[in-house]
């Protein structure tokens, strides 16, 4: 996760965005910053000019001074944004403009923005991991939010911590969703699983999966087939990923992280064709 300062055309460059757990609202700002202040200082340097500013000139500043207002006001700024609406309303007054008062009230604006945004921070996704942050659900799919519905919040989760390199807790909220899947398959077969450790639902479960071959049910090679492998497939990511991180035993860096998330995807969805919540 890089630290990243927010481009802008005031001087010094020295005014920075906060933390804000929107990707979207971040991107939006440096942009916004960039094009609101560039077209403020072009007014001011024909203020300083002593030109007076024309139709065109009035509305462009209208529209960068409107720009910034909501950019700042979604960056908590009380002071700027006090002195953005005072100077907001004098413009659509319809007053003839005083350029010395504006003058002075733009650069009393870029002072309070310097000293309001010099005590925060922004961060700044990579762009790879940006997607994921933003729209998690688009990387897990229909098909597994319609079988576990109940899972999905910790599969958000676990996009989401991915994005902001958390990768640790990623895979820690991919397992906490396995489990969900985990509890549809012991209901088919009856076995209990609340409060009952993976292992020994899983033996439970392969248990009743071998059984199948004596009852003969209907379309019981398919299932048995079906249910044996995702049993095995259970007791592997217990194996090598569960347990490790629900007991504190390992960590896992951006790329074993999203390997994780991709095979807890992938056997979702393969679970989601027969189980569901």
């Amino acid at each position: 996760m890089a630290l990243a300062s927010v481009a802008s055309s005031f001087p010094d460059h020295r005014h920075y965005g906060r933390i804000s757990n929107l990707l979207i609202v971040l991107k939006f700002n440096a942009q916004a910053f960039v094009a609101s202040s560039s077209t403020i200082m072009q007014i001011v340097q024909i203020l300083n000019r002593g030109e007076g500013l024309g139709e065109r000139h009035l509305k462009a500043l209208g529209g960068a001074l409107g720009q910034l207002m909501r950019e700042c006001g979604k960056l908590e700024l009380p002071m700027v944004n006090a002195l953005l609406s005072r100077i907001k309303a004098e413009l659509d007054s319809g007053q003839d403009l005083n350029v010395r008062a504006m003058q002075q009230q733009i650069h009393e604006l870029t002072s309070r923005l310097y000293d309001e945004l010099a005590t925060s921070v922004i961060y700044q996704l990579e762009p790879l991991k940006a997607k994921q942050y933003e729209t998690p659900e688009g990387f897990w799919g229909s098909d597994i939010s319609r079988a576990f519905p109940s899972a999905m919040a910790d599969l958000v989760d676990a996009s989401k911590c991915y994005g902001l390199d958390r990768d640790t807790a990623a895979v820690f909220h991919a397992m906490r969703a396995l489990e969900i899947a985990l509890g549809c398959m012991a209901r088919v077969f009856a076995v209990p699983a609340d409060h009952t450790n993976w292992h020994n639902i899983i033996e439970q479960i392969e248990a009743k999966v071998r059984d199948l071959s004596k009852t003969k049910p209907k379309n019981w090679k398919q299932d048995q087939e079906f249910y044996s492998q995702a049993a095995s497939y259970f007791l592997v990511i217990k194996d090598a990923w569960r347990n490790y991180t629900a007991h504190a035993r390992g960590r896992y860096d951006s790329d074993e992280a999203f390997r994780v998330m991709n095979n807890v995807c992938g056997f979702m969805k393969k679970l989601a064709e027969r189980l569901h919540e």
